[in-house]
């Protein structure tokens, strides 16, 4: 939630309500938290230009009506408000404000409608933004079982790292097929895609647990929830074919906070 309400107002996420993971219910001294209305968000940044911003996927900045996304500048919302909606039968999922049921597997589900909104937007030859938050790779850890068993030769005497390694898999076929939806609407030489993490891999006992978690940050020390590079460090990409020379790469600091002003 921190990182969430970080990347979409530009700010300290301290600073705009959401010092801690939003929940529709208090935690011990953890308060009913949801992003500040009074905080300009990147769609309502936007949308003087002209913009219309979709967001698909995890919003987990709010529960409450008065808090959910077309409250803060998005013009249409599908996916989960929650922040483990699950992979197969997924919950507390709406289209705008109406509760549906999301058939198949969650992350493929979120490809499609992603590619629904490209071919929406380039019809229209409206400039758009969307927000396209997967909860891939997050718990609990599901994935297809074909997947599963390619990988299970792999790690044969780690289950969980094959399901996880599936679902990174997953991920990236839905991240091909909306590459693939750019070349094909061609909107790809005018659309700058960011790819990016929240934090760094987790050693919560209901994921892969600590082995699992020095498995994925490399050299780097630590795990979500800590502020040592293994919790901060995340990956970033940024794909802007014409624009960024492929396969730049640039080694200084840069912070989630950085993101809205230099999209701006």
């Amino acid at each position: 939630s921190p990182t969430r309400a970080a990347l979409l107002t530009g700010r300290y996420p301290h600073s705009v309500g959401v010092p801690e993971l939003a929940s529709p219910d208090a935690r011990g001294n953890v308060p009913i938290l949801a992003l500040d209305q009074a905080a300009i968000t990147l769609p309502e940044a936007l949308r003087p230009a002209g913009y219309r911003s979709t967001l698909i996927g995890k919003w987990h900045l709010g529960f409450y009506k008065e808090n959910w996304p077309r409250t803060h500048g998005f013009d249409e919302f599908w996916g989960s408000l929650i922040g483990t909606p699950t992979f197969w039968h997924s919950r507390e999922t709406y289209h705008n404000e109406t509760p549906i049921t999301v058939p198949g597997y969650y992350t493929d589900e979120l490809a499609t409608r992603a590619i629904a909104s490209l071919r929406r937007d380039a019809a229209e030859a409206k400039p758009f933004f969307h927000y396209l938050a997967f909860n891939a790779p997050h718990y609990p850890l599901e994935a297809p079982f074909e997947l599963v068993s390619k990988y299970r030769k792999r790690f044969p005497d780690r289950g969980l790292f094959a399901i996880y390694a599936a679902m990174v898999e997953h991920l990236d076929t839905a991240l091909g097929r909306i590459f693939a939806a750019l070349d094909e609407l061609h909107l790809a030489e005018n659309t700058l895609v960011v790819f990016m993490s929240d934090n760094g891999p987790t050693a919560e006992l209901n994921s892969y647990g600590p082995e699992g978690a020095d498995f994925s940050n490399g050299p780097h020390r630590g795990y979500k929830f800590g502020t040592t590079e293994g919790g901060l460090r995340v990956p970033f990409l940024a794909r802007w074919p014409g624009k960024i020379p492929a396969g730049t790469v640039r080694h200084g600091s840069a912070i989630t906070m950085d993101i809205l002003p230099t999209l701006l």
